[in-house]
């Protein structure tokens, strides 16, 4: 799976695809798949279901692509999700993201950090890897 940052479109390709060298650019792009629409996300992570988690810049939230419905759902949303980032599962199987705060750099607030430290990791209470 793959999406552009600031895009709303899900894409996917066989990993079989990509690591195939007889396939030429035209064949490669023909085997890309447009699997829907989502709001604009930095990151990713795979279900063991095969469902995809994706941040969700534009209402700091977690969302979730469900393959089998074709649609997303969200898990949660919380202002206190400053750009929310990258997610990781835990080895227990816990779902976390971390919030970067990208939108309070200096470059998108006339050159004044806006910024609170400490950064933040959360834990998304019931969610599991399982």
């Amino acid at each position: 799976y793959y999406h552009a940052l600031t895009g709303h479109t899900l894409y996917r390709i066989k990993t079989s695809f990509l690591t195939n060298d007889k396939l030429g650019k035209r064949e490669l792009e023909s085997k890309v798949e447009n699997v829907g629409q989502t709001s604009a996300c930095d990151g990713m992570l795979e279900g063991a279901d095969g469902s995809v988690y994706l941040t969700d810049l534009e209402n700091s939230a977690v969302v979730r692509w469900n393959p089998a419905s074709k649609r997303v759902e969200q898990i949660i949303a919380d202002k206190r999700l400053f750009w929310p980032d990258t997610l990781s599962w835990a080895p227990n199987g816990e779902l976390y993201v971390t919030a970067s705060q990208i939108e309070n750099m200096p470059r998108f607030n006339n050159g004044k950090s806006t910024r609170n430290e400490p950064y933040k990791l959360w834990k998304i209470v019931g969610i599991s890897r399982e």
